[in-house]
């Protein structure tokens, strides 16, 4: 498995110093924004395991972040934790109700950092499974307002699919996707949303409501339980 990488939000420079000494020794690749505004840019097409944002910062704050990524882009199910000097109840109350999913209070020590990463590491290994990609390549039928498009996959996760596509198809759109996965008799049938693009000419999608007999499908291909499983790619 790959590290798992880490998104940290503080406009103390000192603060983002001090947790890129703490958290890389433990595995993590952390990269660090000064300014919500500028980690909100590279979150929208960046996927992470994990998001650690300070709540109080000048402009576009903690919670106006968390709101953004859990509406839209590839992070919107990442864990995100909240840091603030005030931990009192309703403050923490407006952090969840954001949509965070821990809370940290501050000042950072490297007790309560390793205590916080420890509880946290599981939801991002998960996240980090679910996003992990391998190449794998078949005939995708796409159909949206009664008409399909015939493509070929580029690689594979539980959560999505990337697709070589010459085919211009508008960001957040949702369609109808067919396709078959090895060993399994029957095609994998679900709702799907365009992400974003990516060069040369690929295009990123999200499975939307896929079945439990599909998504286990996919865990049992992508785990190594049939022989086609491939190795993974960043």
């Amino acid at each position: 498995m790959a590290s798992l990488k880490v998104v940290f939000v503080d406009d103390d420079r000192s603060v983002l110093s001090e947790i890129k000494a703490m958290l890389e020794p433990l595995g993590c690749e952390v990269v660090a924004f000064e300014d919500a505004a500028s980690a909100w840019v590279s979150l929208q097409t960046v996927k992470v395991d994990g998001i650690f944002v300070d709540m109080e910062m000048p402009g576009t704050n903690g919670l106006d972040l968390t709101r953004a990524v859990r509406e839209s882009g590839p992070n919107s199910r990442a864990p995100i934790v909240l840091l603030s000097e005030v931990d009192d109840a309703a403050t923490m109350r407006k952090g969840f109700q954001a949509g965070a999913t821990f809370f940290l209070g501050k000042p950072l020590t490297r007790e309560r950092v390793y205590h916080l990463f420890n509880a946290t590491r599981g939801a991002m290994l998960v996240e980090q499974r679910r996003h992990c990609r391998y190449p794998f390549h078949t005939v995708v039928k796409c159909e949206s307002a009664g008409k399909q498009l015939i493509l070929e996959s580029v690689n594979l996760s539980e959560a999505g699919m990337l697709l070589d596509s010459a085919a211009t198809l508008d960001l957040d759109q949702e369609f109808d996707l067919e396709f078959l996965v090895p060993t399994s008799p029957k095609p994998i049938q679900t709702r799907a949303r365009t992400v974003h693009q990516e060069p040369p000419n690929h295009l990123a999608i999200e499975f939307v409501g896929l079945r439990r007999e599909d998504l286990e499908t996919l865990r049992r291909h992508l785990s190594g339980d049939d022989d086609s499983k491939p190795k993974a790619v960043a």
